[in-house]
C-alpha cells in the first residue's frame, strides 16, 4: 500500500570553486548537513550559466574546476529551516530554492 508523508526540498545552487573560510563550499555545506543528520545528494553540472553570467563548461580532456554544481535535500520543513539557519550569512552566497514535496513510504522524523 502506498503511503505519502509531506516534505521539504532544498537545492542549493553554487559553483564548484566557492570557498567559505579557505574551504570548498561543497566540503562546508556536507559537513554541516551531516551535522544535521540530513542526506544530501549532489549533482555535479557540464555546463551552467552563473550569477555573474559567466558560462562554466566541462571540456573533454580539462580539468576544470568550476563547474555548476547543485545540492539536493530532503527533510521535514523544519529541519530544513533549522539547517538554513545554522548557516548563517553564508546561504546568501548561494542561490537557493525550497519547495514542498511528497515523499512515498518514507516517514520523515
Amino acid at each position: 500500500m502506498r503511503e505519502w508523508h509531506s516534505a521539504c526540498k532544498l537545492y542549493i545552487y553554487l559553483d564548484e570553486s566557492q570557498r567559505i573560510h579557505k574551504r570548498s563550499a561543497l566540503d562546508y555545506l556536507a559537513s554541516r548537513a551531516k551535522e544535521a543528520s540530513l542526506g544530501m545528494t549532489v549533482f555535479r553540472g557540464i555546463e551552467g550559466i552563473g550569477s555573474h553570467h559567466h558560462l562554466h563548461r566541462e571540456r573533454i580532456l580539462s580539468l576544470s574546476d568550476d563547474l555548476p554544481i547543485v545540492i539536493v535535500l530532503i527533510d521535514t520543513a523544519e529541519k530544513i529551516d533549522s539547517f538554513l539557519d545554522s548557516l548563517e550569512s553564508h546561504i546568501e552566497l548561494f542561490f537557493v530554492t525550497k519547495e514542498p514535496v511528497e515523499v512515498l513510504n518514507r516517514r520523515m522524523q
